[in-house]
């Protein structure tokens, strides 16, 4: 079976769609990955551009009729508008909250919702019947386990530095939580397209500090205080699941995919974009015994990966036979 995933940004440590895409790769062996900026086929990772992974598109959706298309990004499902292939589908990674006809228009298209949530989304744009579900499975690092016992509060953000995810909220909302306190510190890890953006408005901070892209984000929260999840809107959330499957204190943007268990106590919601509710969730668990207290693993309903990876086979060979 031939497996043709297209999405904006391949590389794996760009964010949980990435991690997915990486994934399903892993389960179909030959498949590819075409993004924007690199190739992943046959094991090897090479360079590519926007106008190559579109022709990469036409190609596959005119000479490999019998393959599976994956989408993961929209500007994609435009051109599957004109080339038609019958075995695409559409992995729905967030909940957009605007330029939603595509789906409407694309009655070729099958999805795959990743939430509950996004199931709903999709099913008021499209026919229920031609959308699964499979949840997001969590990859854990047994390295990366909260630890904790830092003498100062550690701030930490995981993810794409970008407008959705809500990083810029989050520095101006430090910002102002900081003043006046010598021991906090924020802790950014992850790159993107407003990186240069967050440089600029954290000028002069010396307790702000860019990590970078890492390949396993979370052991460079293993002295976190609290980890924030700041997004302003979202499909699964996987940071979220992560950050609570390793043990931290977790201040999130108040979105119904980010779920709790029946009495979980280390959790605080915030309106998304909300500064001042932003400061008073981490005034709140500043210097509380909260961030100290032994929290239990199972924090979350989701499985793992490696069941989401059967789910995928399945689908996909069940439509391939």
């Amino acid at each position: 079976m031939k497996v043709f995933q297209f999405i904006n940004h391949a590389n794996k440590t760009a964010g949980g769609a990435q991690t997915i895409a990486h994934q399903i790769h892993s389960v179909f062996a030959g498949s590819e990955i075409f993004g924007f900026d690199f190739v992943y086929s046959q094991g090897k990772k090479t360079l590519s551009n926007v106008p190559l992974c579109f022709l990469n598109y036409v190609y596959c959706a005119i000479f490999q009729r019998q393959s599976i298309i994956i989408i993961h990004h929209r500007i994609f499902l435009i051109l599957n508008l004109f080339l038609r292939h019958k075995n695409s589908y559409f992995i729905c990674h967030n909940i957009f909250p605007s330029k939603n006809f595509i789906f409407k228009v694309n009655t070729c298209m099958r999805y795959v919702a990743v939430s509950d949530e996004v199931f709903s989304y999709l099913s008021a744009h499209c026919p229920e019947s031609a959308i699964c579900t499979i949840y997001n499975g969590l990859d854990v690092d047994e390295a990366s386990y909260r630890e904790g016992g830092a003498d100062q509060f550690t701030i930490c953000y995981v993810g794409r530095l970008s407008q959705q995810k809500g990083v810029r909220d989050l520095v101006e909302a430090f910002k102002i939580f900081s003043e006046g306190k010598s021991d906090v510190f924020l802790r950014i890890i992850g790159d993107g397209e407003c990186l240069d953006e967050l440089l600029e408005c954290a000028a002069g901070s010396f307790n702000i500090e860019f990590c970078g892209k890492k390949d396993k984000p979370f052991r460079e929260c293993v002295d976190a205080s609290v980890v924030v999840v700041p997004s302003r809107y979202e499909g699964f959330g996987l940071v979220y699941y992560e950050a609570l499957e390793y043990g931290h204190y977790v201040l999130a943007s108040s979105l119904s995919v980010f779920e709790t268990l029946s009495g979980e106590e280390h959790v605080k919601f915030f309106e998304p974009g909300d500064l001042q509710g932003m400061c008073c969730a981490l005034e709140y668990v500043y210097g509380s015994v909260l961030i100290d207290a032994t929290i239990k693993k199972r924090r979350h309903r989701f499985s793992s990966m490696e069941i989401m990876n059967d789910q995928y086979r399945t689908l996909f060979e069940e439509e391939y036979d």
